[in-house]
């Protein structure tokens, strides 16, 4: 879990280091990626202390319902978003990538949206999103570096395109979810 909090930090201080880093890594075995569920996770008690603040009372059903709302809403947006990238990218550069690159990538990506979504649940504050667009420098790191390799004509179209599904998708499956939930 230290090793994923480090490399979430490097990839939100020094983005164009850390994923030339993580391309050096990328020969390695990779399955140290699967560490980005320990990142989501501590959102779970980042949710229960924000809400209990924000409610002034402790009310157990409440605060585990929202934490693990905001879990799941993540975590399906990781695997949704991580699909899309997968489909476009291979439409976008004819170059096939597996799932469990398209996930490692999307997770790595999504490092300033688990940073927002953190600050959100904290604070109950959702004007903390638009930390989220930092997501743009991340992306664009990532092809600059070669991590994922785009065809420099279409870098900036790629950014764009990745750049709006690793924001949009938290927040919208987080809709979606609520609305299930309190259907």
């Amino acid at each position: 879990m230290i090793q994923a909090i480090k490399q979430f930090t490097r990839l939100l201080q020094h983005p164009e280091r850390a994923w030339k880093q993580l391309l050096g890594d990328k020969d390695k075995d990779s399955s140290h990626f699967y560490q980005v569920y320990w990142i989501m996770a501590l959102i779970i008690p980042f949710s229960a202390i924000g809400k209990t603040i924000a409610l002034a009372e402790f009310n157990g059903a409440v605060l585990i319902s929202d934490a693990l709302l905001t879990f799941v809403s993540l975590f399906t947006a990781l695997h949704i978003g991580a699909s899309v990238i997968k489909l476009y990218y291979e439409h976008a550069e004819k170059q096939t990538i597996s799932y469990n690159s398209a996930i490692e990538y999307t997770a790595y990506a999504s490092a300033a949206v688990y940073a927002s979504v953190w600050l959100i649940e904290i604070t109950q504050m959702p004007i903390f999103w638009l930390g989220a667009l930092y997501s743009l420098k991340i992306v664009l790191a990532s092809i600059q570096s070669g991590y994922l390799p785009v065809d420099a004509k279409r870098q900036h179209n790629a950014t764009l395109v990745i750049s709006f599904v690793i924001i949009s998708l938290p927040y919208l499956m987080q809709i979606i979810m609520g609305m299930i939930v309190n259907v």
